[in-house]
C-alpha cells in the first residue's frame, strides 16, 4: 500500500527547483558573460575575478545536484532528503564564505566598518531559506513519509 506524500514535501520540492533552476540559470548567464566580457583575461580589476569561471561552474554543477534532489524529493526518496540537506548546508557555509571573501577583497578600497553589519545581514537574509529547507527535511513528521 502506497503511503500519501504529504502536501509540504511537495511544497518544499518546488522550492528546492525553484532555487535550483535560479543558482542554474544565473551561473549559467555569469559563464556567459564572463566569455562575452572577458573577464578575468584583462586583470584590470585584480585577482577577484581571475576565479570567476571556476565558481561559476562549481555552482552550475551545485545547481544541477539540487534541482535533482527537488525532483526526488517530491517523489520522497530519502537520499534526495540527505542530499538536499548537504547541498543546503553547503549553501549557507557558501554565502558566507563569499561574503567574508568581499569583504576581504573591498576593504582594500574601503573602509568596511561602516558595512559590515549590513553584509551579515545580507547573509543572514539569503541563508534563511536554506536553513528552513534543512529543517523541514529533517522534521521526524516529514522523514517517516521518505522511502
Amino acid at each position: 500500500m502506497k503511503m500519501k506524500t504529504n502536501k509540504s514535501i511537495k511544497a518544499v520540492g518546488l522550492i528546492i527547483i525553484i532555487f535550483s533552476a535560479l543558482i542554474v540559470f544565473s551561473n549559467f548567464m555569469g559563464i556567459i558573460i564572463y566569455f562575452v566580457l572577458g573577464i578575468g583575461e584583462a586583470n584590470n580589476i585584480g585577482y577577484f575575478f581571475d576565479f570567476y569561471l571556476i565558481l561559476f561552474v562549481m555552482m552550475m554543477i551545485i545547481g544541477i545536484l539540487y534541482l535533482l534532489s527537488g525532483i526526488y524529493v517530491r517523489k520522497c526518496k530519502i537520499w534526495a532528503n540527505k542530499l538536499a540537506t548537504v547541498i543546503s548546508a553547503l549553501l549557507i557555509i557558501f554565502i558566507f564564505f563569499i561574503l567574508f571573501y568581499f569583504i576581504e577583497q573591498i576593504s582594500v578600497f574601503v573602509n568596511t566598518n561602516h558595512y559590515i553589519i549590513l553584509f551579515i545581514f545580507i547573509a543572514l537574509v539569503f541563508s534563511v531559506p536554506f536553513g528552513i529547507i534543512i529543517w523541514l527535511l529533517n522534521k521526524s513528521t516529514i522523514k517517516t513519509h521518505f522511502i
